[in-house]
């Protein structure tokens, strides 16, 4: 499962002792939604201003396939209502923690870390028109997060 709903992860079976004990950053520079227009869906660049790297809430599993045995490390990003900034483009957006929050939500009590489920700050971001390039999986370059004019 690629997404976990904050809300209801301590009643999700396959969270619950994730939750607990295997809560992680997953680091990264923004994230992309896509927004419906008339010309088509057009994908936006989200990111927080003035910092390169930034953490999302996770959760990391070790699963073993029953019939290779092959030991598996996967995560999941928690997600939480959308900010004002990003509710046009989605109603839902990656839970970004705060570098001081970092401690708490890897080593605090569920009662802790729930507490920082929560949409990051809209003034504290800002989001931007990027090339149609991000959907295609065999192009990988850093000019995909590169502002392009308002297609509108």
């Amino acid at each position: 499962m690629i997404n976990a709903r904050s809300e209801s992860i301590q009643e999700k079976p396959a969270f619950q002792s994730a939750y607990r004990f295997r809560r992680c950053l997953v680091p990264v520079n923004g994230f992309y939604e896509w927004q419906a227009l008339p010309s088509g869906k057009r994908p936006h660049y989200i990111m927080v201003q003035n910092v390169g790297v930034i953490a999302f809430a996770g959760l990391w599993e070790r699963w073993t396939n029953k019939v290779s045995g092959e030991v598996i490390d996967t995560f999941t990003i928690l997600t939480c209502e959308a900010n004002d900034l990003v509710r046009p483009l989605h109603e839902r957006m990656p839970v970004i923690l705060k570098e001081q929050d970092y401690e708490t939500w890897l080593t605090g009590s569920v009662a802790e870390a729930q507490t920082l489920m929560k949409p990051f700050p809209a003034e504290d971001m800002l989001t931007y028109f990027v090339s149609k390039k991000v959907n295609r999986s065999d192009y990988d370059a850093p000019d995909l997060i590169d502002p392009i004019p308002d297609p509108i």
